[in-house]
């Protein structure tokens, strides 16, 4: 995936990574017992896929970066579309750009999945 010039892990890797701020972001909210501990266990399955540097480099997702997200969820809400819409938003360069440009730790992220020094 090239973004803004720059090459990126695939799509569905950066959608995790993407998932990882939120959930991040959410944890920091007053959310149940429950919630938080299938929070923390979506975050240690993450951990798994990427290892703790990668991460430790994701910071949580700030006020508009969730107002994206909630945005490109609408359409799948209203069908029976299992995500494709909310993903394929998601998934376009100039709305991935607008993440990482949001939320720097994501392109940090991603260097680091790609295998070359973070910035």
């Amino acid at each position: 995936m090239i973004v803004d010039g720059q090459l990126l892990p695939s799509a569905a890797w950066m959608i995790e990574l993407l998932m990882a701020s939120l959930v991040k972001r959410w944890l920091q909210g007053k959310i149940s017992v429950a919630e938080r501990l299938t929070y923390l266990e979506h975050l240690a399955d993450i951990g798994r896929q990427f290892g703790p540097a990668v991460m430790a480099a994701i910071e949580p997702a700030d006020n508009t970066s969730m107002a994206i997200v909630a945005e490109a969820l609408k359409p799948s809400l209203d069908q029976d579309s299992h995500g494709r819409e909310f993903f394929a938003i998601l998934e376009r360069p100039e709305v991935m750009g607008d993440l990482l440009r949001l939320n720097p730790s994501l392109a940090t992220a991603a260097r680091l999945c790609t295998g070359r020094k973070a910035a």
